[in-house]
């Protein structure tokens, strides 16, 4: 027998473990929780006026019609520029916070962690100055 006969189970092996600790959530799962994140994106818009605004108008559509985990990721930045608008920066940032952790297990863990760096960066750039 050859080596590499020997080695091919355990390395298939070792890589159907990883696959099964990658598993995302069930299909049904991942529907229920795009549909919590769409329903919180909305909540976030209700409440802005005036309702007949274009970009309002645009995202609310768009974020009604999404299909894709993705398609929701990027409209944040639409409703973050509505919300800021409406609320304010502050409070924009406090409710899309909220909105992105949402996005846990759905979209890469590579696309959250960056914006945890960047606003840990921001916060240490700005308590280094000094007037």
């Amino acid at each position: 027998m050859k080596w590499s006969e020997l080695l091919r189970p355990s390395v298939s092996t070792s890589m159907s473990f990883n696959r099964k600790d990658r598993a995302g959530p069930t299909p049904t799962a991942f529907h229920q929780q795009l549909e919590n994140v769409r329903v919180a994106m909305l909540h976030a818009l209700a409440a802005m006026e005036p309702a007949s605004h274009r970009l309002l108008t645009n995202t609310r559509d768009a974020i009604q019609k999404a299909v894709e985990v993705q398609t929701l990721w990027y409209l944040r930045c639409d409703l973050l520029c509505l919300l800021s608008d409406f609320r304010g920066e502050p409070l924009a940032r406090r409710e899309l916070d909220t909105i992105t952790e949402m996005f846990r297990g759905m979209v890469s863990e590579s696309q959250l962690p960056q914006l945890r760096r960047q606003a840990q960066d921001t916060l240490v750039e700005d308590r280094s100055i000094e007037p």
